[in-house]
């Protein structure tokens, strides 16, 4: 187990005060315990991928999948009031508790009524991410602000200021765009302009207004 294995890699003298600390006799602690870890790793994935970051989707799903047949009362509880509010935005996270943690859980994600399973509505990577920005950069081309603005068009995103300059063959594009009606989440138009982006040798990426904010803030 990981509290064997962490233990003998502590010096001899050092393992039974940490044998206490390291190991849970009392089943039901334990099992709290490992519940709260898979959580803590699944929230992990939340957060990576509001940022953008597509790596860590498919560990997302199956960390969540994990939590769906965990059968504690307690972790059914928190998902099903909590978990809701670590997909939403600052912005949304305004709102009074009934909406974040009431009724409308059940619209978060797919805006349908909540299935049989009360908690298999929480994972669909669906973040509305309000106002995002988009960077457009690689060599200068023709028709790469109209293929940009007519993929973010199909998915009514509306472009709310643009900037663009070229650079000897180089082509850099900043968009601040409103997702409030897209019919998409953050992660999967990220994933459709990243491969939009494959195809003219260009990195495309969207991140929500807030992080990028606070990444390039000096």
């Amino acid at each position: 187990m990981a509290e064997q294995k962490l233990l003998s890699m502590l010096p001899e003298e050092f393992r039974p005060t940490y044998r206490e600390i390291l190991t849970i006799p009392d089943p039901e602690v334990r099992a709290l315990v490992k519940a709260a870890d898979k959580l803590s790793a699944y929230l992990k994935c939340v957060e990576e991928l509001k940022a953008g970051n597509l790596e860590f989707k498919k560990a997302g799903e199956q960390t969540y999948e994990a939590l769906r047949q965990n059968p504690l009362p307690a972790l059914a509880y928190f998902m099903e009031r909590f978990l809701p509010g670590f997909h939403l935005t600052l912005d949304e996270l305004q709102g009074s508790g009934d909406e974040i943690f009431g009724q409308t859980t059940l619209d978060l994600t797919s805006g349908k009524d909540r299935t049989d399973d009360s908690r298999s509505h929480i994972w669909k990577g669906r973040y509305t991410a309000m106002k995002a920005i988009v960077t457009v950069i690689g060599k200068d081309q023709v028709g790469i602000t109209a293929a940009v603005c007519s993929l973010l068009a199909q998915h009514s995103i509306n472009i709310l200021d643009i900037s663009q300059t070229i650079l000897q063959e180089y082509f850099t594009m900043v968009m601040l765009v409103d997702t409030t009606a897209c019919d998409k989440s953050i992660v999967e138009i990220s994933q459709l302009l990243e491969d939009a982006g494959r195809e003219r040798n260009l990195s495309i990426r969207i991140q929500r207004e807030d992080i990028f904010n606070a990444m390039h803030r000096i």
